[in-house]
This record gives structure tokens, C-alpha cells and sequence, in this order.
């Protein structure tokens, strides 16, 4: 019985590990991508004369208020994606602690319930 509740938290353990480094690697993308956007922020604010903003194959002219406005509205969305992971990772990273506990207790010496 020991050998499958070990195998089990293993298990669990592992796939909270995986959606971990999904989680992760989406925070990574989504910081990238804000980066971009703040640099773009900068070179509207820097603009003089015409603006134009990519839709697809596309250039359209735009306002640099109205672009400037759309850029916030991205970062400010980013942000909020970004906390909701932020979220989810720390809630992973405790679920990870507990099964790791877990694990200890079940495999520690004078326990009664060592693997073997």
C-alpha cells in the first residue's frame, strides 16, 4: 500500500512540477511582450509627425493619444495576467511543498510506512 501512495504523490507531484513550468514559462512570454510595449510607449512619446500602427499586413494612421491609449490598455491587461499567475504559482509551488512533505514523512526512518 505504501509503494502506490508513493507512486501517487510522485505522480501528482510531477504534474503540479509540469503546470509549474507552463505556468512560468507564460509569465516569462507575457513580461517579453510588456517590455515591447513599453518600448513602443517610449518611441510614441518620442514620435514627431505622422504615426502609424501595424493591424495585421496592414499600417494604419493613428493619433500617438490614441495609440499611446491602446499601448496602456495592453500593458495594463498584461499586468493583470501576469498577477493571476503569479497567483497560480505560488498556489503550485505550496501544493509542490506539501507533497514533498508528504513524501518525507512517508519514506522517513521508524515511520512505518517505508517503501520496500
Amino acid at each position: 500500500m505504501a509503494n502506490e501512495e508513493i507512486q501517487e504523490i510522485l505522480g501528482r507531484a510531477q504534474e503540479q512540477n509540469q503546470h509549474l513550468q507552463n505556468v512560468v514559462m507564460q509569465k516569462q512570454s507575457l513580461s517579453m511582450q510588456k517590455i515591447e510595449i513599453e518600448r513602443a510607449l517610449e518611441e510614441v512619446a518620442n514620435a514627431k509627425g505622422d504615426i502609424f500602427k501595424s493591424v495585421g499586413p496592414v499600417l494604419l494612421k493613428s493619433t500617438k493619444e490614441k495609440l499611446k491609449e491602446e499601448l496602456e490598455e495592453i500593458v495594463m491587461q498584461i499586468d493583470m495576467k501576469i498577477k493571476g499567475l503569479e497567483k497560480q504559482e505560488k498556489r503550485l509551488e505550496a501544493m509542490m511543498k506539501e507533497s514533498q512533505d508528504e513524501l518525507q514523512n512517508m519514506i522517513k526512518p521508524g515511520s512505518g510506512k517505508q517503501a520496500g
